[in-house]
């Protein structure tokens, strides 16, 4: 009886201390982004000028730039939004990287951005249908040791669809320079890219492990080598052919971190 309850006190310790030293958290539960795009339409104003309009569901603090002539944002009910934007079909020299024709939405309350990069080639007519929308996202996060850990788990966003999947994350040294990295395979050829980082993050997915994402930050390494971390997030996106007439050449949809 002795010998039993001496194996119990073992067990137990050895759990409390696997659970002191590995804390996870869900950081966002698994469900379709708060910021969705429910309608896009394309027309003519004159020859060198076109609008957009766009209908947009989002919580009350949503927040929108655009990067081209003019914007008018309407709240209506159950938190759905109405924009209306103008742009030069000529102008691609505007403050953008993008040229007069990039739409940023966001929303502090819930960390999320999503951006819409207008086609310039696209016809007048108007789209409703945008698979990003039926995407389930979850990002856990894990206090393993010295370690930070991230793992991002998606459903119903396969690849064949033409979605992008990766962690993003840049790396500021104390010498001012600067290195941004995002997820590549583990196993591929790519990740030579990154693995140079991989002292302070190791962003990465694997092939056998469909839809998941991992970074895990090396604490210790980046207190040493004074090392911060910014525009920490994770992102999926959608780019459609370049010589395609849809409504937009590429839309994206972030989580910060």
């Amino acid at each position: 009886m002795a010998l039993k309850w001496f194996y119990v006190a073992i067990v137990t310790v050895t759990m409390l201390s696997a659970n002191h030293s590995c804390k996870a958290e869900i950081v966002r539960r698994l469900e379709k982004p708060a910021l969705q795009i429910l309608a896009l339409s394309a027309s003519s104003i004159n020859k060198t000028l076109t609008a957009r309009t766009g209908v947009f569901i989002g919580p009350s603090d949503t927040q929108f730039q655009f990067s081209g002539q003019s914007m008018e944002i309407n709240k209506e009910e159950n938190d759905v939004f109405s924009a209306r934007l103008t742009t030069s079909e000529f102008n691609l020299e505007a403050n953008s990287p993008y040229g007069s024709r990039m739409l940023k939405i966001k929303s502090n309350s819930t960390k999320e951005a999503m951006g819409i990069l207008f086609n310039l080639n696209s016809k007048a007519r108007t789209e409703t249908t945008f698979p990003l929308n039926n995407c389930e996202i979850e990002i856990e996060k894990r206090e393993n040791g010295t370690q930070t850990e991230y793992k991002a788990r998606v459903e119903n966003c396969a690849d064949e669809d033409g979605f992008d999947k990766y962690f993003v994350l840049d790396l500021n040294f104390k010498s001012g320079d600067a290195s941004q990295i995002y997820s590549k395979d583990l196993n591929g050829p790519d990740i030579q890219r990154v693995s140079k980082y991989f002292k302070y993050a190791k962003t990465y997915y694997t092939s056998t492990e469909r839809d998941t994402y991992y970074t895990i930050l090396n604490n210790p390494a980046l207190e040493a080598d004074e090392i911060t971390i910014t525009n920490f997030y994770f992102t999926v996106s959608s780019r459609s052919n370049l010589f395609s007439d849809d409504l937009h050449s590429l839309y994206y949809w972030d989580y910060y971190i």
